[in-house]
């Protein structure tokens, strides 16, 4: 998302903040769809069918804020991972990773098409997936089952 620096009072830190936000909603909501797995665990001994539903969507949204958190974390400008870099290191090396930001999509779709995202983000995935259900006090293979089932 496109963000006006001239309308920020401290630029720096203050973009830092904005870069923060958007990883930190896909944590929460991460979070929020562990806690409808947990709730739909709840419910499969009396509603069988709508808990199913519950943990099923839970784990795909676990999945889906996950990999967008870990993705948007990577330190490549204009991603968000990129400008939290950019605001926590020194101005002069700030500038200078601010400068390759035309080059960051190309980039990352270079990173696509080889396969080496996949290869990267995967592992970042995981961490932040077993996170969050750890979090809800869900199981792993709980996770793991549901979104093997998902996934075929």
């Amino acid at each position: 998302m496109p963000v006006d620096v001239t309308q920020l009072g401290h630029p720096r830190q203050d973009m830092l903040i904005v870069a923060a936000a958007g990883p930190l909603a896909n944590l929460l909501m991460s979070l929020l769809w562990a806690a409808c797995m947990q709730a739909g665990l709840g419910m499969l001994l009396q509603h069988l069918t709508a808990g199913s539903v519950m943990v099923y969507t839970g784990a795909a949204g676990v999945f889906i804020n996950a990999a967008i958190m870990m993705l948007n974390l990577l330190p490549i400008p204009p991603l968000d991972g990129g400008r939290i870099l950019i605001g926590l290191l020194p101005d002069s090396f700030g500038r200078r990773l601010a400068r390759i930001e035309p080059w960051g999509l190309p980039v990352l779709l270079g990173l696509i098409l080889t396969g080496l995202l996949a290869r990267l983000l995967w592992p970042l995935m995981v961490i932040g997936m077993a996170a969050a259900t750890w979090l809800a006090d869900i199981p792993v293979d709980v996770l793991t089952g549901a979104l093997r089932a998902l996934l075929g």
